[in-house]
């Protein structure tokens, strides 16, 4: 009988935690992320895995071979939709439990000819007068512009106590088939990435104050 009781819950503690704990990092993009506290130039040089509240974090990605507009089937911008974008989401978790993501304002420009790239380099947490990644809410991006998610993300809601949390970047878009039909989710390009994250609340007020600082930054300078 102890046999037959390991063989049942062992089984089921292992279902449960898999199901409590945070999904494994996938992706359909061939390529790699990166992270550092200093602004990246033109290779990954300096990236870390592990950040603080107090430290500011930049991000890049380098794909294997194909350039940004072909590995995540992104649009020409057209008179109608005079700006290329993908999507640029983060999600938070503490002990294996997701507390939030950014569900809104999360088209990702890319100016000029970034599309034709294999690498873009973008903030996370920027200091404000060196923020330079654009979001908006609206294909044309012609409504408030923004600045990144992490920090609008930073709130007693997904924040709730001092600790590590797993921080996750993704970027992706839509895709569609052969006869304009959204495909599900799992076939969308994506890259994804994430990096550990100690969060303090006394950090709070610097990191409020550099998004609103960081916001008008790009409100100022966005689209040029």
């Amino acid at each position: 009988m102890p046999n037959l009781f390991f063989l049942v819950t062992v089984p089921l503690f292992i279902a449960c935690f898999l199901l409590h704990s945070s999904p494994a990092i996938s992706q359909t993009v061939a390529g790699k992320m990166y992270f550092s506290d200093q602004p990246f130039s033109a290779t990954n040089a300096g990236s870390k895995k592990s950040f603080t509240s107090a430290d500011y974090i930049y991000g890049r990605f380098e794909l294997d071979s194909a350039s940004i507009q072909q590995a995540f089937r992104i649009f020409e911008p057209n008179e109608n939709y005079p700006h290329a974008y993908f999507f640029y989401r983060v999600y938070i978790y503490h002990n294996g439990e997701e507390m939030g993501f950014n569900s809104s304002v999360n088209l990702c420009l890319l100016k000029g000819n970034a599309r034709k790239n294999n690498w873009f380099n973008f903030d996370v947490l920027p200091e404000p007068a060196k923020a330079t990644t654009v979001l908006c809410g609206t294909e044309r991006f012609n409504t408030s512009l923004g600045s990144v998610p992490l920090y609008w993300l930073i709130n007693p809601n997904n924040f709730k106590q001092n600790g590590e949390y797993k921080i996750v970047v993704k970027f992706y878009y839509e895709s569609y088939d052969v006869w304009n039909k959204m495909e599900p989710v799992e076939k969308w390009p994506k890259l994804e990435e994430e990096f550990s994250f100690t969060f303090s609340d006394k950090d709070v007020p610097k990191l409020k104050k550099n998004e609103t600082a960081a916001d008008a930054v790009i409100q100022k300078k966005g689209l040029r």
